[in-house]
């Protein structure tokens, strides 16, 4: 907490105090519309067009007793890409941030597509039967894999 306290205070970007993270003690899911769009340009240019959904990913709390007052952890100024952010932040600073950034353009990016096959054979050697089983995957587009929530492959809505 202390490290992302720092972050959220301000770290000195070329002579100027700069906050590169909103308030850290919040259980919320939403994002302010503003900084969505500037995700999504983030993620447009960083990545490609293709890895931008149609629509803005909007999130919904399941907790009962969540904190909605703020909105969630997110970079203030997403265009501070973790690969520039390491050059005024020590190491510790700079892995938190990188976290930081990655959640939030993962939040708005568009799924992976993740074809799996699985085939399954049944052996019969005399009087034992051995099953094999063989699983392949095939990524037909390497977008977000939801690899955290214990998704895989495209979101369905």
């Amino acid at each position: 907490m202390r490290i992302a306290q720092r972050l959220y205070e301000g770290v000195d970007i070329d002579g100027e105090t700069v906050g590169l993270i909103t308030y850290m003690r919040t259980d919320g899911v939403q994002i302010v519309e503003e900084a969505i769009t500037a995700v999504r340009g983030v993620i447009g240019s960083e990545y490609g067009a293709q890895y931008v959904p149609g629509a803005p990913r909007q999130y919904q709390t399941k907790a009962k007793n969540a904190q909605e007052a703020h909105e969630a952890i997110r970079p203030t100024d997403p265009a501070y890409l973790p690969k520039q952010a390491k050059s005024f932040l020590d190491s510790d600073q700079a892995r938190l941030y990188e976290l930081i950034w990655m959640r939030t353009v993962a939040s708005q990016m568009e799924s992976a597509e993740v074809e799996r096959t699985t085939v399954d054979v049944v052996a019969n050697a005399g009087d034992r039967t051995i099953d094999l089983r063989a699983t392949g995957t095939v990524v037909k587009f390497d977008g977000f894999p939801d690899a955290l929530s214990g998704r895989r492959g495209r979101r369905r809505r």
